[in-house]
């Protein structure tokens, strides 16, 4: 059973060519899981993104080509994957239309505390750290929620040779 008015018939979209996730806000820099996986691997990225975030630098217009074939893939995996647990007669709600981030927050939140078996393109912020899992799941864990918590399944498309 869907709970939103979003469907998987709906193409995902990729991201426009360069949406950095490190913003500026307030004086305060927000971060996200990206932004320490992207400085792990390389601590420059981070002073660039960080002069885009404070608007001393200009994004890059370009990406990639071969980037935007594996966001394709990643998001047809993604659509088929929500498609498959909806036919499992899991309630399932898309966020995916909701363009403000307080809004996608909200709105997450309240489908856990409803306690939505899963949650596709939520938001989870906590001080000055902010994502957006592809898929939360309810798990039977004991939380603040009640009786359930909730998890991010890992989602990989794999070959099969």
């Amino acid at each position: 059973m869907r709970v939103s008015t979003n469907s998987c018939a709906e193409p995902l979209k990729p991201k426009p060519p360069y949406v950095p996730n490190m913003k500026l806000i307030s004086d305060h820099v927000r971060l996200s899981a990206t932004d320490l996986s992207n400085h792990l691997a390389c601590h420059h990225v981070t002073t660039l993104d960080l002069g885009v975030a404070r608007g001393s630098l200009k994004a890059p217009d370009w990406r990639s080509p071969d980037l935007r074939v594996i966001q394709e893939l990643g998001l047809q995996h993604e659509e088929a994957y929500l498609r498959f647990l909806e036919k499992s007669g899991l309630n399932v709600a898309i966020l995916r239309n909701i363009t403000d981030e307080k809004q996608t927050l909200v709105e997450t939140l309240s489908h856990m505390t409803e306690g939505t078996d899963v949650i596709s393109q939520g938001a989870l912020s906590k001080g000055r750290w902010f994502g957006q899992p592809d898929v939360l799941r309810k798990v039977h864990r004991r939380s603040r929620l009640g009786d359930w918590s909730y998890e991010s399944p890992r989602l990989q498309a794999c070959s099969r040779n």
